[in-house]
């Protein structure tokens, strides 16, 4: 009988993740991160040049990243000003950033990228260390494959896909300290991963999935058998962030680009192919 109750009792391991470090994590994260650097120096090849795909839009033909002015910054958070059919304007602030140091150049771009890059590398490799306790074999790997797999370089060679990393800074930041909330329960934590999930949305629309994915968070750390309402209440206030993006990024999207995303000329099972198709092409 004691054996039983000492069994029960035993805590989930995985609902206390654990982000201290030692000295061979530090060592491994290190040897990570400057694989990473060394493996993506072409991007300071001096034959790199802008594509003719949605560059112009976000660079070459922006008047938008031309100057940091309160006038141009209060443009960029204006939804009435989308780029590229989207709103996303920490996206563009970093791009104005990157032009106001080194002109309408690819290495002042390239090197924020990159940085951005080797930031949220680090911050996979902390929270898979800490979300499977600090088995470093298991946080070397997903870093690993996060850093240098090829079909990751898109988001770091191609300029219009800086949204892409930079949502990642903050989508993974959060759920650091979503982790972190879990297992002490202040509020600071919480407060840090709604503003985190803020800054993520405006830095990609695709940040919107945060919600389910804190939700996953808590079935796998035992919160949500402990306490299913709590779980489920804690996402109203980012649910109600998610729905006003999508709707705004669905509106935008909708007259911006003519039949991006509308429908209504195709019947139920064409829509579903099409969707198909989306998700086959990205």
């Amino acid at each position: 009988m004691t054996s039983r109750r000492a069994q029960k009792q035993v805590p989930n391991p995985a609902s206390q993740p654990s982000l201290r470090f030692d000295s061979k994590a530090v060592i491994a994260l290190l040897s990570i991160l400057l694989l990473t650097i060394i493996t993506f120096q072409p991007l300071f090849d001096a034959g790199k040049q802008f594509t003719n795909w949605d560059d112009d839009d976000y660079v070459t033909q922006q008047s938008l990243v031309r100057s940091m002015s309160d006038t141009t910054i209060k443009r960029m958070f204006d939804t009435d000003s989308p780029v590229s059919s989207n709103y996303h304007p920490l996206t563009m602030l970093s791009l104005a950033w990157d032009v106001q140091r080194g002109g309408v150049a690819m290495k002042p771009i390239m090197q924020t990228t990159l940085a951005l890059h080797v930031l949220n590398t680090a911050l996979v490799f902390l929270f898979i260390y800490g979300l499977f306790q600090r088995n470093l074999l298991v946080a070397c790997t997903v870093a690993s494959l996060f850093a240098i797999h090829p079909m990751h370089v898109e988001s770091v060679a191609w300029v219009s896909e800086r949204k892409d990393v930079l949502y990642s800074l903050f989508y993974i930041a959060a759920c650091i300290t979503y982790l972190l909330y879990a297992r002490s329960n202040s509020i600071v934590y919480g407060i840090a991963t709604f503003a985190l999930f803020i800054l993520s949305c405006l830095s990609k629309p695709m940040a919107v999935t945060l919600p389910i994915v804190l939700l996953l968070l808590d079935f796998y750390t035992g919160r949500f058998r402990q306490s299913p309402r709590r779980a489920l209440v804690e996402k109203l206030p980012l649910l109600v962030v998610s729905v006003c993006f999508g709707l705004l990024t669905v509106d935008l999207q909708s007259s911006g680009t003519p039949g991006l995303v509308d429908v209504t000329n195709y019947g139920i099972p064409t829509r579903f192919v099409l969707a198909g198709y989306g998700v086959v092409q990205y």
